[in-house]
């Protein structure tokens, strides 16, 4: 085997390595430079010859720091990243990877997304896929620009590089009409939103949304309004010049846009979202309606395995922000007049309904305990840990569910690492990378960790071939019903729960 195939497009050189040949760089479209920049994707051209796809291509435009190694970043950024067992014709289950990043930063060439270890477990070919980000991917512009640009072009971009695997995944030992998309926090919100996107329709069979929400987007006039709060920190002498602005010159007006806070979805009290505006817009043919409410009353063709991690937040409350430290040192004093003030900020006109929720009627432990204000704190990781993933994933699930769709439902309550159960602890566990150096810093790796990730990977290997993720660790895993309200629980011990918590339907009734 020479690692050599044919795609669309030409050929393409792979690299043959340990039991399976990886292919980098796959261009899915052109890159999106010059007229193309907040254009919709364009097909890639032939090209003659063969291809070296060896080595790692450039990822998305963002700010790139130690915390975020994405090596060389660039606007010509469309390509893909896959691993497959044997370029053959054998007809493998296909997983196709959309990563996270707040929609700003990230990368499928990261070391933490490599396939190689779900390949050689499951005979399944992987794909990652790169998309532009920021301003470049999610600025809206068509009230400015009318039909000088296209919205949603970091979303149009999943779907081209899609419809890519659809034409060429036979070619690399993959089954066209077995596409599972899997992806973690932006990505899997990605994912939530293509469920209800016409654009999206028939590009895949199963969903697997990990600690994503189908709630998270702007109201057109939203993304307008923060428009013309970041526009005069282009600094330009006429609207002309934004089409041909250096990249660094747009991370300047990016770095001050999600800062600012928006109004996330389509509500009619507020839900304010701080840190994350450059998202997904409603209105236009890739989102004609919000996804929660479509998801509400249209049944989806595709099989949907979705959950959270047990204490997303922490991840947010630990990280070191800068040199102000973390949250978590910030409000180490924190007491119930503190709480309350948090709640009501991030929902306001509810604050006190909140702590009557997730204090009061709660917990209410000692306040003269020594950690008194750090369980406060953990109370107010809870409650946003409902609020960004938990509650919209339980709706989704509750409503297609309800519709005949077949719905898994997880909980991941590994704690081993410095985060404890956190955002993003659960992607070492699903790529079988817990002992690297950032597999151990999210789940302490070790043998616990290893055989957990064993667990995960069989369960979602076999959700991508057959649409179930029962398996032999786990056993039979029932879908997800309103009455029922199965979760499987995967951490130090796997177990079927049932009703694992009931603040969704009590508090956020009405809410989300």
């Amino acid at each position: 085997m020479d690692g050599t195939v044919s795609c669309r497009e030409g050929k393409l050189k792979g690299l043959v390595q340990q039991g399976l040949t990886a292919f980098r760089g796959i261009p899915y479209a052109q890159p999106p430079v010059g007229a193309l920049r907040f254009r919709a994707p364009q097909k890639m051209a032939v090209w003659q010859g063969i291809r070296d796809a060896t080595r790692y291509p450039p990822s998305a435009i963002q700010e790139v720091s130690p915390m975020n190694p994405v090596g060389e970043t660039s606007e010509d950024c469309l390509y893909l990243n896959l691993w497959t067992p044997a370029v053959d014709n054998k007809k493998r289950p296909v997983l196709v990877w959309i990563h996270g990043g707040n929609f700003i930063s990230g990368s499928a060439s990261m070391p933490q997304y490599d396939g190689s270890s779900l390949v050689k477990r499951g005979d399944v070919v992987v794909v990652g896929l790169n998309y532009r980000l920021g301003l470049l991917g999610f600025a809206h512009l068509s009230e400015h620009f009318g039909k000088r640009v296209d919205s949603n072009v970091g979303l149009r971009d999943q779907i081209a590089a899609l419809e890519w695997v659809r034409e060429n995944i036979s070619n690399f030992g993959g089954d066209p009409e077995n596409v599972t998309v899997f992806g973690e926090s932006a990505g899997a919100n990605c994912i939530a939103s293509m469920l209800g996107s016409p654009a999206a329709k028939g590009l895949f069979k199963n969903a697997i949304i990990q600690s994503g929400s189908p709630d998270y987007f702007l109201k057109a006039e939203e993304a307008e309004r923060l428009r013309k709060l970041y526009w005069p920190k282009l600094e330009l002498d006429n609207d002309e010049e934004f089409f041909s602005l250096p990249a660094n010159n747009l991370l300047k007006a990016q770095h001050f846009a999600i800062k600012q806070g928006v109004q996330r979805g389509d509500y009619p009290t507020p839900m304010p979202l701080f840190g994350m505006s450059l998202i997904p817009v409603l209105g236009d043919d890739i989102l004609p309606q919000a996804p929660l409410k479509y998801l509400a009353e249209h049944a989806t063709d595709v099989n949907i395995l979705l959950g959270t991690m047990a204490r997303e937040w922490n991840y947010f409350l630990k990280v070191p922000q800068g040199p102000r430290g973390s949250a978590a040192e910030k409000y180490r004093d924190l007491d119930i007049d503190g709480l309350e003030k948090l709640l009501e900020r991030a929902l306001p006109g509810a604050g006190n309904d909140a702590l009557q929720a997730y204090y009061y009627s709660g917990a209410g432990f000692d306040q003269s305990s020594p950690d008194f204000s750090s369980k406060l704190l953990d109370l107010y990781g809870d409650f946003e840990s409902d609020k960004a993933f938990g509650v919209p994933s339980i709706r989704m699930a509750e409503y297609q569910a309800e519709l005949g769709v077949k719905v898994y439902h997880y909980q991941c309550s590994w704690d081993k690492g410095p985060f404890g159960a956190a955002h993003g602890a659960d992607i070492p566990l699903v790529f079988g990378g817990v002992d690297s150096g950032i597999g151990k810093m999210f789940t302490g790796g070790g043998e616990g960790a290893q055989t957990l990730s064993n667990t995960m990977q069989d369960a979602w290997i076999a959700f991508a071939r057959t649409g179930n993720p029962s398996s032999e660790a786990l056993g039979q895993w029932p879908s997800y019903e309103k009455s029922t309200r199965f979760t499987m629980e995967l951490g130090e011990t796997c177990r079927l729960h049932r009703g694992l918590r009931d603040i969704e339907t009590s508090f956020w009734k009405g809410r989300v």
